[in-house]
């Protein structure tokens, strides 16, 4: 059954894609934006309606019980109405069912204040700043990337507990400032105080995927079904409700325009892409390629990740990364608006310059001996994994 929907999730993403409606809708949007968030609510609507059905069916079919049993004469009245007792029964049962299957946050090293406590000063002080972000755990990943993500509590996607995912190699890779804007830009836009509507979407986009992942891991065959569903219906989501969610994207950067000037973010911006395509398309490959050929033991990409981007990103490559950023035409299948776009947001025409980095945010925010032993947990985490892979 898994193989089937993924077969079937693969040929629904692969349609959309020959349609391409978003290419077609982008002249139209342009001209009428709120249609992004007509479409990011249609698309929202197929994934309310499943988990939200079952408990409203079985609340109005209730009241209507006791009605339906006191003008009870015919025995088509009483098939009527144990037919309405029996939806009533299933209903409050796959409520139970959603209501009691557990959602799972996302992973990581979990940070508090007694192991990190300047960073989680600046992000109480960045809460406090933006409002209502509501942030419960802090999480260390291995991904370049900062998430707030949200994950429903009682099985509806109402009330949440809020992640906050930090990728240790932007911390290793970026200077505090740079790390700073990029933090203020997320906890800015989770707040919502000028992006209601669309923050909403945004936030939907990681709701939907964190059920359909907690949901293939249950064996109850209700909540599998469930999970099929979900696995077909997040790319129907991202597709439909893309425009919404990029739209989103850039109110996060104006967001960040608050603590930093546009000059600043226009070089935060691009200081963030240059070290993204560096690690991704240098250090990381070859790192690998070092494991595969049995040098594992002898190299740590944590631990070395901070000295080989200072030496190793040069200004001639740098600059040469900016360019090809600037002038890559915007992608309809990125959430993420390309550069271009993002500088013409904030009112600033001109690319950032690249700077070296001279000091990174890890030594800011995390005390020495604990950033240590992050490093070392992450090397080791990461090059067992490598083995494992080559193993199998």
């Amino acid at each position: 059954m898994a193989v089937e929907s993924h077969q079937l999730s693969s040929l629904l993403t692969n349609q959309l894609e020959r349609l391409n409606i978003n290419r077609l809708l982008q002249p139209l949007i342009k001209r009428v934006p709120v249609l992004a968030k007509i479409l990011g609510a249609i698309a929202a609507l197929p994934g309310l309606i499943v988990l939200y059905g079952f408990p409203f069916t079985a609340a109005i079919l209730l009241m209507q019980l006791p009605q339906r049993l006191s003008t009870a004469a015919a025995i088509i009245d009483w098939v009527y109405f144990a037919i309405s007792l029996l939806v009533i029964l299933l209903c409050s049962w796959m409520t139970w069912l959603i209501i009691r299957t557990p959602l799972i946050p996302p992973h990581g090293l979990a940070l508090d204040h007694t192991s990190a406590p300047a960073l989680l000063d600046l992000i109480a002080e960045l809460e406090n700043h933006y409002g209502r972000a509501s942030i419960h755990s802090v999480v260390l990943r291995s991904d370049f990337d900062i998430q707030l993500v949200r994950t429903p509590r009682f099985g509806l996607p109402m009330l949440t507990n809020n992640t906050l995912t930090i990728g240790l190699p932007l911390l290793l890779s970026l200077p505090p400032s740079h790390f700073k804007a990029l933090l203020a830009r997320r906890i800015g836009q989770a707040s919502g105080k000028h992006n209601r509507v669309s923050g909403w979407f945004y936030q939907l986009k990681g709701i939907w995927r964190t059920y359909r992942d907690s949901y293939a891991r249950q064996k109850i065959p209700a909540i599998r079904i469930l999970g099929i569903f979900f696995k077909l219906y997040v790319p129907f989501y991202n597709r439909l409700a893309l425009f919404a969610i990029r739209e989103d994207e850039l109110e996060a950067d104006r967001y960040a325009l608050e603590l930093v000037n546009d000059r600043d973010m226009a070089g935060v911006m691009s200081q963030n892409i240059i070290t993204r395509m560096f690690l991704e398309q240098k250090y990381w490959p070859k790192i690998k390629q070092l494991v595969r050929r049995g040098g594992g033991a002898n190299y740590a990409p944590f631990r070395q990740m901070s000295d080989v981007v200072q030496k190793s990103l040069n200004a001639d490559e740098a600059r040469n990364s900016l360019m090809a950023a600037i002038n890559e035409p915007d992608k309809l299948k990125a959430t993420m608006p390309s550069l271009k776009l993002r500088l013409d947001n904030i009112g600033h025409q001109k690319t950032g310059s690249p700077t070296p980095l001279t000091e990174i945010a890890a030594t800011d925010y995390i005390e020495t001996t604990t950033l240590n032993k992050i490093v070392d947990k992450f090397d080791q985490r990461w090059l067992k994994q490598q083995r494992a892979s080559i193993r199998n």
